[in-house]
């Protein structure tokens, strides 16, 4: 499926396949702290760093609704507008 999966379907199985590793309490969205884990390894893996004030604005920009926290809608949606 993958092989020929759109790329919206590419991000949704990323965001599914990553999503228990950062989600830790389980509760279905990522908190502040648990989203600055998922940006660590992000940035990390391309040799880069997202200081305080970077990922403060990023989070913001992913929570479309303003709850404080991140969930797999919004995370879909957020990555699937990077293009």
């Amino acid at each position: 499926m993958t092989a020929n999966a759109k790329p919206d379907e590419l991000v949704s199985l990323l965001v599914e396949k990553f999503w228990d590793k950062y989600d830790v309490d389980g509760s279905g969205a990522l908190d502040r702290r648990e989203t600055r884990c998922l940006s660590e390894d992000i940035f990390g893996t391309v040799g880069g760093h997202c200081s305080r004030a970077e990922f403060n604005k990023l989070f913001v920009e992913m929570d479309f609704n303003g709850d404080g926290f991140i969930d797999k809608h919004e995370m879909n949606e957020f990555l699937q507008n990077l293009r």
